[in-house]
């Protein structure tokens, strides 16, 4: 009886241990946001204080925009239609491209159509190496598909180019 008694007691101590090691290896985020850029990959080992992760406040968003006196007054509304055209294709190319959010947490179908994307391989290999230090021999993938994409949207818009001014001298 005592033996079993015992035996209860080291297995309670043994689950409260681990469940203190799993507190203290379980990652809380200071407040509500976005992961922005993870600099650790999964299984990486950090140093006390590394940098994990860099996350966003979304309820604190805002962009600022610097022109001269001179140019001020001369700006209509419509003058900010490109800006506003340029964000709606730039900025979901970037938050899907894995640059600003992992892209192992989005839907497979999302991941799977950003392959077709420059930015997505441009991110893969830009990170492989500035955080990694990785060469050539191991990024050659997605710098050729960077490469591939880039001259197949390049192709179109040549095309494109030499149809309008075959149009505008005829």
């Amino acid at each position: 009886m005592i033996e079993a008694e015992s035996a209860i007691e080291a297995s309670r101590a043994a689950v409260k241990r681990l469940q203190v090691e799993i507190a203290d290896a379980t990652l809380k985020a200071p407040r509500a946001g976005r992961i922005q850029h993870r600099v650790a990959q999964p299984g990486e080992v950090l140093g006390s204080g590394g940098k994990l992760l860099t996350l966003i406040d979304l309820s604190d968003v805002y962009m600022n925009f610097f022109l001269p006196e001179s140019t001020a007054g001369k700006l209509a509304l419509a003058a900010f239609l490109p800006v506003f055209t340029v964000a709606s294709v730039l900025l979901p190319l970037q938050i899907l491209s894995g640059a600003s959010t992992p892209r192992e947490s989005m839907p497979l179908i999302v991941q799977n159509i950003m392959q077709l994307a420059p930015t997505t391989h441009f991110v893969s290999f830009a990170q492989a190496i500035l955080y990694r230090g990785a060469g050539l021999e191991i990024v050659w993938p997605q710098f050729l598909a960077t490469a591939v994409i880039g001259a197949f949207f390049f192709g179109g818009a040549l095309v494109r180019f030499r149809k309008a001014i075959t149009t505008q001298l005829s």
